[in-house]
């Protein structure tokens, strides 16, 4: 029932009840009719007011908060519960530098330009939001909205609200009528009262809020909404009923918002144009228009022309009166209870009063400001410690950091080559850091993972002063809880890939490969793990250094990230860390912590297995080499403790009744595996050998012996005959396979004739080639690697097997007349394929010849297809296919592979890399690099087009 007002020299005036001195002129009078100077405050410059039940809050151009009146619950912050006659300065909140205030009916909230909310005054409800519903005559920070960035805070009668500069609204308090907007987060009865700030992530992208008595509007990025009680019409929404969530006001473009102000039931929007528009209360005025009536949706308030013909005789808070004729425009509204006013100006926006000092933010023009005045080290102090002001300056709506304003801050503070203003960055980032870490636990602030991240972008990262800030930090990321680190991939995973490259994921490998080359000593070449001397199943593990874990679950993290950013990502192999390799790592311990059970707290032993995409080829290879290892080490200590011998295997069923075996006796070796093949018989002999040794023995090292040929077979016989055998089963007159000349692929015959063995041996082969480090001169789509480790072939895989039917499907699938698919296409859910002349037909649905494929049902279509072409058909010989091929690879260890990585282990790189050859090439017989004859040799193969590479 009191007004407040700010003229352009920052002079408060007030008017209206004083029947609590809330007038803060004179405590002898109940009420003032007109607007006069609150003179108590006239040496201070006031910026900003708000007005609560019976007492009233003003921040000065300082920052300095005073208030005044009804002080029964400690609303005026003075320690105590007795009337203040006069504006009395809060002063527990001197040094937090007020940017914002605002009152509630009986409780008053402050915003910092630290980005700091604190609360004080009546606390039914939980409205002060401290976790309780306990009064308090002292300002209080709140501290679930520490480090979350604030920009913005609202008070009801009872409720208060906050919002971020990442667009989250907070919301605390009485919720009884729906005004807080959480219905559907709990039942009814919980959420009468919420004591402390819960975000409402239903609204996203939040740019303003304001508080009625019970009710809440926001304008966010896609919309003006409200909720609360809506007897009055007060949520715009056509109607008298209540909303516990939030729905959408009717008739407004939110974009065109620039304020809103609410009354207790009433609720008014000033827009772009100069317009305002207003809902809700209507009984004494409110809104504004001659019918003194509610409105249920938003209507013009008829203000009439802003010419002023004539100067007006009401008196002026700012003691100036308009020269006649003068276009004055409405600059910003308020809402008491039952009243408004709009505060008009010139509109060539002179007489504006003061702006309210804002949240301090780290722009690029706020450094360039500070550098000239020659104070940006108190800027970067006081700044770039604080969590909040970090995570304000640089999240965006939706969760996006400004990654292109973090790396031109940094530029302009590290390019100033000033080894002062360097130094108290760092001293500034060591701040932050232990800020972060004292926000515990980090439950619900999602926004302060900006902060963390801010840090990993700092370019010092990859000196060595400043590497215990970036580990520390990589520490704190992997220790907030699982919804934090959500949001922090989500950060990441939209940050530009150059600057997530460069600032992200480099300094974390060249980080983890320092510590792998000073902390990890030359290992000795890997032994058989069934050695004797080399217990490994019962030695005990070294500790692996705790920086490597650190480093290397943060490469895991970013990792993710990674993979979510759809747009343009990282290719896996920019994550290998080349120093873990055999050379540095015990692989063999590796793989046993990897399948050791958790410890007695339930932590799982590290292993660099359980992170496959820091492990490169070679690393993996050792990983799969070693499981081949112990299993054959487990096989003979278990055959031993039950005092047996190894039984021979089972004659070889491999090969046809018809067949006769190689002549010769086999030759056995313990270490080796030997396969006697004659070439005539290369196939058949092939089966033979696979079929006469155990799946674990497989796994050894190969040699091969050709019938009648004398030599001793170090690599380049086995090359010879993996060559050899290639040729003959991807042969065309084989018929095993079929070969796509645009793809130049082969892929399985889904009516080849031959036995299963033959698709088994082709497995085996691939396993083969793995463990013996083989490249194949074979062929297939990287979704027959997929299908290999277990996954499933689906349309999107279809372009790389049969691309000229694929593009079929999508002319079906983007078909938009003339005429419809079913008329031009004439398809059905039915296959027809050639088996040897004969017409089979396939339903890819019961009766499928039947059913014709139509706009709504195109896209299950050719996906049946697919899986029909991909799957179902093959399904036979490719099962064969992949149990061969799982007889060696069937472990754990072939999982850390993706599709593309298996491909590269069996085929190598899919391109022909000449230079790299020329640059390990070895001569014999006199020849050198420098030999006229060998450098003609590489300028020319170097001219080839790739068909004569």
């Amino acid at each position: 029932s009191h007004s407040l007002a700010i003229n352009s020299d920052g002079e408060l005036f007030s008017w209206g009840s004083n029947f609590s001195s809330e007038i803060g002129r004179s405590s002898d009078v109940d009420e003032f009719n007109g607007p006069k100077q609150v003179g108590t405050l006239s040496t201070k410059c006031v910026a900003d007011a708000a007005a609560g039940d019976c007492f009233s809050a003003v921040v000065t151009n300082q920052g300095e908060v005073f208030c005044f009146g009804d002080n029964s619950v400690g609303q005026c912050g003075q320690g105590h519960a007795e009337e203040v006659l006069k504006p009395k300065l809060v002063r527990p909140l001197m040094g937090q530098f007020v940017t914002r205030v605002a009152c509630g009916g009986s409780h008053c909230l402050v915003l910092t330009a630290m980005t700091a909310v604190l609360s004080w005054g009546g606390g039914r409800s939980g409205c002060l939001g401290h976790g309780d519903a306990i009064d308090s005559t002292v300002p209080r920070v709140i501290k679930d909205l520490d480090g979350v960035g604030t920009v913005g805070i609202a008070a009801g009668e009872a409720h208060s609200v906050a919002w971020t500069a990442g667009g989250t609204l907070f919301v605390w308090g009485r919720g009884k009528s729906g005004q807080l907007g959480l219905a559907s987060f709990g039942n009814r009865a919980c959420l009468d009262s919420v004591p402390r700030p819960r975000r409402l992530p239903s609204l996203t992208g939040v740019k303003m809020a304001a508080c009625g008595a019970e009710h809440t509007v926001v304008v966010t990025g896609k919309g003006l909404f409200a909720f609360g009680r809506g007897n009055k019409g007060q949520l715009g929404r056509g109607s008298t009923a209540d909303s516990s969530t939030p729905v959408a006001v009717r008739n407004v473009q939110a974009k065109c918002v620039v304020q809103i102000c609410c009354g207790a039931h009433h609720t008014l929007l000033l827009m772009k144009n100069g317009a305002v528009m207003g809902f809700g209360a209507g009984e004494n005025g409110q809104i504004g228009d001659a019918d003194m009536k509610d409105k249920l949706i938003p209507v013009g308030v008829p203000f009439g022309s802003l010419f002023l013909d004539t100067p007006q005789t009401s008196q002026h808070v700012d003691g100036h009166l308009p020269k006649s004729g003068a276009l004055l425009q409405i600059s910003s509204l308020s809402s008491g209870t039952y009243h408004c006013m709009a505060i008009v100006q010139p509109a060539d926006g002179r007489n504006a009063p003061p702006c309210a000092p804002a949240v301090r933010l780290l722009s690029t023009r706020a450094v360039k400001t500070a550098l000239s005045a020659g104070n940006v080290s108190t800027l970067i102090e006081q700044c770039l410690s604080s969590v909040g002001v970090v995570v304000a300056s640089f999240l965006n709506d939706g969760g996006i950091l400004d990654a292109s304003g973090i790396e031109e801050l940094y530029k302009l503070l590290l390019e100033t080559f000033e080894s002062s203003i360097i130094s108290t960055v760092q001293m500034s980032l060591s701040r932050l850091l232990s800020s972060l870490q004292a926000i515990a636990p980090m439950t619900a602030k999602h926004e302060a993972v900006a902060a963390i991240i801010f840090l990993m972008c700092c370019p010092l990262n990859s000196h060595a002063a400043n590497s215990g800030i970036f580990k520390q930090a990589l520490s704190l990321l992997l220790a907030i809880d699982k919804n934090a680190q959500k949001a922090a991939i989500v950060m990441m995973s939209k940050l530009p890939i150059d600057i997530f490259a460069a600032r992200v994921l480099r300094p974390i490998k060249l980080a983890l490969e320092s510590v792998i080359e000073n902390e990890y000593g030359v290992q000795p070449v890997m032994q058989s793990a069934a050695s004797p001397e080399r217990p490994a199943m019962k030695a005990p593990l070294p500790n692996v250094p705790a920086d490597a874990v650190i480093l290397t679950q943060a490469l895991s993290f970013v990792y993710a990230a990674n993979q979510q950013n759809t747009d343009s990502r990282l290719p896996r192999k920019e994550f290998y860390v080349d120093s873990i390799s055999p050379k540095k790592i015990d692989f063999i311990n590796d793989y046993i912590r990897w399948h050791s059970s958790p410890h007695a707290s339930g932590a799982v032993p590290f292993s660099f297995a359980r992170h496959p995409m820091v492990l490169n080829n070679d690393a993996k290879r050792a990983l799969v080499a070693v499981e081949s290892s112990l299993k054959m080490q487990q096989t003979i200590l278990t055959s031993m403790a039950e005092g047996q011998h190894i039984p021979p295997p089972p004659p070889s069923k491999m090969a046809s009744g018809s067949y006769l075996p190689p002549p010769a006796p086999p030759v056995e070796h313990p270490g080796f595996l030997i396969f006697h093949i004659r070439r005539d018989s290369l196939v058949q002999d092939a089966l033979y050998e696979v079929g006469r040794y155990r799946p674990l023995d497989l796994g050894k090292p190969l040699r091969v012996i050709f019938f009648e040929e004398e030599g001793i077979d170090e690599g380049g016989v086995r090359k010879e005959f993996f060559q050899l055998l290639v040729e003959e089963l991807f042969s065309p007159d084989y018929g095993m396979f079929s070969f796509n000349e645009e793809t130049r692929t082969h892929w399985l015959n889904a009516n080849a004739i031959e036995s299963d063995a033959e698709f088994y041996l082709v497995g085996v082969l691939l396993g083969l080639a793995i463990h013996n480090g083989v490249i194949l001169d074979v062929h297939f789509p990287e979704v027959v690697f997929k299908k290999l480790l277990g996954g499933k072939a689906v349309f999107e895989d279809l372009k790389s097997v049969f691309p000229e039917l694929h593009r079929s499907f999508e002319q079906i699938l983007e078909y938009d007349g003339p005429g419809s698919v079913e008329d031009v296409f004439y398809a059905t859910f039915q296959v027809a394929t050639d088996f040897f002349g004969e017409i089979r037909e396939h339903d890819l649905l019961p009766n499928g010849g039947q059913i014709p494929v139509t706009e709504s049902n195109r896209q299950e279509y050719v996906e049946k297809y697919s899986d029909w072409l991909m799957n179902v058909s093959i399904e036979f010989a490719f099962s064969k296919f992949r149990d061969g091929f799982l007889s060696l690879c069937g472990g754990p260890a072939v999982s850390v592979f993706t599709p593309e990585e298996l491909e590269i282990q069996v085929c190598g790189l899919p391109h022909l890399d000449f230079y790299a050859l020329q640059s390990s090439a070895r001569y014999d017989g006199g020849f050198t690099h420098d030999t006229p004859v060998i450098i003609w040799l590489w300028r020319t193969v170097l001219g080839w087009d790739i068909e004569k590479k």
